[in-house]
C-alpha cells in the first residue's frame, strides 16, 4: 500500500505537466507581421504562428509566398522545402505555423557576390564584343569605337552596393533577412461568415 502511494505521489507532478503543456498548445501565440518583426531577432529557430495577407506566390518554384501585414510596406518570406503553395492563396489570408529563420548578409558574402557579378559582366562583354565583330566583318565593316556592349547587370550591382551601404551603418558588421520556414499553413477563416451565421 505503501508502495503504492508513493508512486501515486510521483505521477502527480508529471499528469501537471502534460496538463500545462497542453495548456500553452492551446494558448498559443499568433503573431501578425508587425508583431512578429518588433521581436523577430529574438525568436529566430523559434516556432511561430503567424497570420496575414498572401499578396505573391512565385510561380517558378512554388515554394515562396509573401504576406503583407496592415501596412502593405510590412511583408514576410514563407518558404517550403518541399510541399509547393497553391496560386490561389494570392490576395487570402492565412494562418502559417513555421520556423523563424535568419541569413546574414556579411562582407565576405558582398565580396564574393561582387566578384561573380563582375565575372559576368566581363564574360557578358567578352561574348557580345566577339558576337558585333563577327558580324561587321561579315558586312566588310569596321567595329566603331562607340560600338559598346549592353549592361544588364546593373540591377545586381546596384543590389551590391546597397548590401555594402547597409553593412557599412551597421554596427553588427553584417546585415540580417529574415524568413518563416513553413511547418503547416491554412486559409484563415474571415470573421463575416461568422457575424452572418450568429445573425441568423
Amino acid at each position: 500500500m505503501k508502495k503504492n502511494a508513493i508512486i501515486a505521489l510521483l505521477l502527480i507532478p508529471f499528469f501537471f505537466a502534460c496538463g500545462s503543456k497542453k495548456e500553452e498548445q492551446a494558448e498559443e501565440k499568433i503573431y501578425t507581421v508587425e508583431s512578429l518583426q518588433e521581436n523577430i531577432e529574438a525568436l529566430v529557430d523559434s516556432t511561430v504562428m503567424i497570420e496575414g495577407e498572401v499578396v505573391h506566390v512565385c510561380v517558378h518554384s512554388g515554394k515562396k509566398l509573401f504576406i503583407i501585414g496592415e501596412k502593405p510596406e510590412n511583408s514576410l518570406k514563407i518558404y517550403s522545402d518541399d510541399e509547393k503553395f497553391d496560386v490561389n492563396l494570392e490576395g487570402k489570408f492565412i494562418l502559417a505555423r513555421g520556423i523563424v529563420d535568419e541569413f546574414r548578409v556579411d562582407q565576405e558574402y558582398v565580396d564574393n557576390l561582387r566578384v561573380e557579378v563582375l565575372a559576368e559582366i566581363e564574360a557578358d562583354s567578352l561574348a557580345a564584343l566577339e558576337g558585333l565583330e563577327e558580324e561587321h566583318h561579315a558586312h566588310g565593316e569596321l567595329l566603331s569605337d562607340d560600338s559598346s556592349p549592353v549592361d544588364h547587370h546593373a540591377d545586381q550591382m546596384q543590389q551590391v552596393n546597397d548590401f555594402q551601404e547597409q553593412i557599412d551603418k551597421s554596427e553588427k558588421g553584417y546585415i540580417s533577412f529574415y524568413s518563416i520556414r513553413m511547418i503547416s499553413i491554412e486559409e484563415k477563416k474571415t470573421e463575416t461568415k461568422e457575424t452572418e451565421t450568429t445573425e441568423e
